[in-house]
């Protein structure tokens, strides 16, 4: 069966039906700054306890700094930190170490590969060696310029038959995001067969500042896991 990720929540009430909704993984944006669909991490680590009873916690530290994304990791305490740095902020081998640094410290890491920016094929086999999942998005501008240098918000689609490829290729669990919704879920799984799905702004209310349809969530959940 089809795991569901659903990002990105910024409120108890949300993060608590959404996880009860049948989500596998729940995420949440941590920042420090005030940057649009982020929280705090005091408030990140309440909406992680309210996720835990029912599905996995996951968080995506919006910092470039590597100290800092630990420091939010410690103090959020998810179940999986979830890295969207693009190379071009967090080169290489800063990103290996961070990756490491993590799992010692008891977290599960997903790390997020651009489709359609090049080498995703290689980018992919060369960090499923150091995280336990990965996550396949839109290469493209994200929806803030705050938001600059990381990967994800597109809200387009990417190539999904070049997405199946890099799921043959590579040995861990593969995420599929960018632009899914409950029209084009069940075709996405279809064909690029990853182990799981993420969606975010289609299932939110629209000029909500990202709060969630408790229907579409259910709808999408329902339909993912339906999917064969």
């Amino acid at each position: 069966m089809v795991k569901v990720q659903i990002f990105s929540m910024n409120a108890l009430s949300d993060a608590e039906f959404v996880a009860q909704s049948g989500a596998d993984h729940v995420g949440l944006q941590v920042s420090a700054e005030n940057i649009p669909y982020t929280v705090g991490t005091q408030l990140g680590n309440q909406i992680c306890r309210v996720i835990e009873p029912h599905a996995k916690s996951v968080m995506i530290p919006i910092s470039n700094k590597p100290e800092e994304i630990l420091d939010f990791a410690h103090v959020v305490k998810p179940n999986i930190v979830q890295l969207a740095n693009d190379e071009k902020t967090l080169g290489r081998e800063v990103f290996v170490k961070v990756l490491e640094d993590l799992r010692a410290g008891g977290f599960s890491t997903i790390k997020v590969i651009a489709v359609g920016a090049g080498e995703e094929i290689e980018s992919a086999r060369y960090y499923s060696n150091y995280c336990d999942f990965l996550m396949l998005d839109t290469f493209g501008k994200p929806p803030s310029e705050l938001l600059s240098g990381f990967i994800g918000g597109t809200g387009k689609t990417s190539d999904w038959n070049l997405c199946r490829r890099i799921v043959d290729k590579v040995d861990i669990p593969v995420i599929l995001a960018g632009g899914l919704n409950i029209e084009n879920v069940v075709t996405a799984i279809h064909i690029v067969r990853p182990w799981g799905v993420d969606a975010a702004s289609s299932l939110s209310i629209p000029n909500s500042r990202g709060r969630k349809d408790p229907e579409k969530v259910k709808r999408f959940v329902a339909l993912a896991k339906e999917a064969r």
